[in-house]
Order: structure tokens, then sequence, then C-alpha cells
């Protein structure tokens, strides 16, 4: 029986914003510089929903690293759209923000996914769209987890 190769690869949870339009997009991949350009269709690949011509050029919002393998990076990025879901009355930007904050905030993910508490997590907001103050109504006492904010211009 063949073995099984360990990847080494790290993967992260996306959340894109259209330049163009107020559409969001999460995803998850190992490689974000590629699936962006996969995105904004200047690479093969990509998404059906992102295929969207009016709403391209796409730009990354935020991520999320420190997933330890691709199936813990999948229940967060499910979790973070589910939870999203819950916030119709917001626009589809505070609704990704309200749907990260709710997931960092659950001890599971999903059903079948192990104590998240213990899951050292990275977020990244490259945006001009989100301030510290947006993410300060999260209690966030129980996880480990560092905020790193790079605005970006317009």
């Amino acid at each position: 029986m063949p073995k099984r190769l360990i990847s080494n690869k790290r993967y992260l949870v996306y959340c894109l914003e259209s330049k163009s339009s107020n559409l969001t997009y999460v995803g998850s991949t190992n490689d974000r510089h590629r699936r962006l350009m996969q995105h904004n269709g200047l690479k093969a690949g990509g998404s059906k929903y992102t295929a969207n011509k009016t709403a391209r050029p796409w730009h990354l919002g935020f991520y999320v690293k420190g997933f330890k393998n691709h199936r813990q990076a999948l229940q967060f990025e499910y979790s973070v759209k589910h939870e999203s879901r819950k916030f119709r009355s917001c626009t589809p930007h505070e609704r990704r923000l309200k749907g990260l904050g709710a997931t960092i905030n659950k001890t599971k993910w999903t059903c079948n996914s192990s104590d998240s508490t213990k899951i050292p997590l990275r977020i990244h907001f490259k945006t001009d769209r989100m301030t510290p103050s947006d993410f300060s109504e999260f209690k966030l006492d129980h996880i480990k987890y560092n905020i790193d904010w790079e605005h970006v211009s317009s």
C-alpha cells in the first residue's frame, strides 16, 4: 500500500471584495496570489461566482491562516459562509465581517471539527473598508489569535 504524502502546504481562508460592486467571496487555498489571479481571470481556474466580469477586479479583503491542514481551512470557510447568512440586513461586506467574528467565537466550526480554540489563528485585514473598531464587538478572549491591519488605498 503506498504511503500517503504529508503536505507541508499551509492553507488559508480568504475573503475577496469586488472593486466595482458590493460583492464578496469567501474561499480557501494554499496559494493566495495564484488564487487571486484566477478569480480575476488572469490565470485559468477560479470560481463561477467570481467569473462575473462586471464584478472584476477582485481584491483581498482579509485572510486567516494558522490551519494545520486543508480540512480545518474548509471547516472554517464553511462556518464563515454559514454564519454570514444570519446577517441579512447588512451589506455583503458587513455580513462577511460578522460571519468571521461569529466563526472565531465558536468552539467548533462544524459539528465534525475539533476544538477550534486551540488553533493559533492569524487574521490579516488588507482593506480600506475595515478598521480595528469594526472588529471590537467580538469577544476573542478564549482563543489564540493575532490580527494584522494593512490598509490599502483604493
